[in-house]
């Protein structure tokens, strides 16, 4: 009986593995501003990975941080707040990543026009349809990250029949006063749809990756 519940174990954990390699990885990065975190996310499909939280952080540290996660773990895009991320944006595009990094204004116009108001909306939106979806979201035991979570106010619908958010500053008043750093992140992580994993990210990137100084 043992050795028939080890096997099982086994054969859904290679299941589980094979699911998860045949999906996109995304990273999520929202940049310190004003005494607030910087906090990196990665999500694979129903599965969210620990976040990492860092304090403040000058472009060239968050890029070169953001440089080495990339050389370390594969993922097929990486998605920067704007607001205080531009320079980091513009620091990996230098080096080559263009076609990975992708630099999103919250207030900028959502892929579902007909549905949300802006962009910052729209990410949201899908995150919660994420957290809501049958069967689950595998995601890790962290209060902090769950408290975020539970702060996601209700949207509201506007003359234009799209839902919109309350304001940042209405979900801080829910935090003690502070930032949604982690669950801005995760949200960022569904800015566009990302074509299936591919297996490297090229030889040339994996050169400028390592070069990095």
């Amino acid at each position: 009986m043992e050795k028939v519940l080890a096997e099982n174990v086994k054969r859904l954990c290679k299941e589980q593995k094979k699911q998860l390699k045949d999906l996109a990885s995304e990273m999520g990065v929202d940049p310190a501003r004003n005494g607030d975190r910087t906090a990196i996310v990665f999500r694979q499909g129903r599965r969210l990975y620990k976040p990492l939280i860092f304090g403040n952080m000058t472009e060239t540290e968050l890029a070169g941080e953001i440089i080495l996660l990339l050389n370390k773990y594969r993922c097929n895009k990486v998605f920067i707040d704007v607001g205080y991320g531009y320079g980091t944006i513009d620091i990996l595009k230098e080096k080559g990543l263009g076609d990975i990094v992708c630099g999103i204004p919250f207030n900028s116009k959502p892929l579902k026009r007909d549905v949300y108001s802006n962009k910052r909306t729209e990410i949201y939106g899908e995150m919660r349809d994420w957290l809501l979806q049958d069967g689950g979201v595998d995601i890790p035991d962290d209060q902090v990250l769950v408290n975020e979570l539970l702060s996601i106010p209700d949207f509201h619908i506007n003359s234009n029949g799209q839902f919109v958010m309350d304001p940042k500053d209405e979900i801080k008043k829910m935090l003690n006063g502070k930032s949604p750093d982690i669950a801005d992140a995760i949200a960022l992580t569904f800015s566009e749809n990302v074509p299936i994993l591919n297996e490297n990210i090229g030889m040339e990137k994996i050169r400028i990756i390592n070069n990095f100084r």
